[in-house]
């Protein structure tokens, strides 16, 4: 949790939104690999191809219509993120801890706040003292952005296969293309339309997979 996060926030900070959507949006290819290389594990075709499906249609999302500037440190940061939350979403689903979704997401939010603390200290200090708003931001950002999304990813983790599940976080940036277009009157290109249609397809060929998702043993 606490390597996901730095590595997340800091090719975040450093790469332009596009690039580092799609380089996130690796995760399910990534975790397919992993799935294979650690634990033999085999995924159905069915999720194999959505997931081929749905990075292709990110790609025609997010690089279609802007020009991607690279910075090899954060480039990699963003991949790291990627391999750290796959290899974490394989491990819980291997250990299958018979433990409350809520406590479970709880507490690896805050061991992974803990850990991160010392090295805010070292590499920030002073800490700065935010203000109201920022307190608001954070707020937002804690509720609806960090324990929601993980407490229902947790609770989805047992039934559903890994590849399958790593799919779900890519209609992030689609819902963020289409806020713009609605609520600050952005215009989508026909590739962007076009790579939209090609992630929905993906999600949906993954859901068509074996009733009982393969285990991992």
């Amino acid at each position: 949790m606490a390597l996901t996060h730095a590595c997340l926030f800091y090719a975040a900070s450093r790469l332009a939104g596009p690039l580092a959507a799609l380089l996130v949006s690796t995760q399910p290819l990534l975790v397919w690999g992993l799935a294979w290389v650690l634990f033999r594990q085999r995924t159905s075709r069915l999720i194999s191809y959505g997931a081929l499906l749905v990075f292709s249609g990110m790609i025609l999302v997010l690089v279609a219509p802007s020009r991607l500037h690279w910075d090899l440190p954060a480039a990699a940061a963003a991949l790291l993120a990627s391999v750290s939350m796959g290899t974490g979403t394989l491990l819980m689903k291997r250990w299958r801890l018979d433990i409350p979704a809520l406590p479970y997401v709880g507490w690896q939010l805050a061991m992974g706040g803990l850990m991160l603390l010392p090295l805010a200290v070292w590499l920030e200090f002073p800490l700065p003292i935010p203000g109201a708003s920022t307190l608001a931001g954070y707020g937002f950002l804690t509720l609806f952005g960090t324990l929601l999304p993980y407490l229902l990813w947790f609770r989805a983790l047992p039934q559903l296969d890994p590849v399958q599940l790593s799919i779900y976080p890519l209609l992030s940036p689609l819902t963020a293309i289409c806020l713009g277009y609605l609520l600050l009157a952005k215009t989508l290109t026909l590739l962007q339309l076009t790579g939209a249609l090609v992630v929905f397809a993906g999600i949906l060929l993954s859901q068509r997979s074996a009733a009982s998702p393969s285990s991992i043993r």
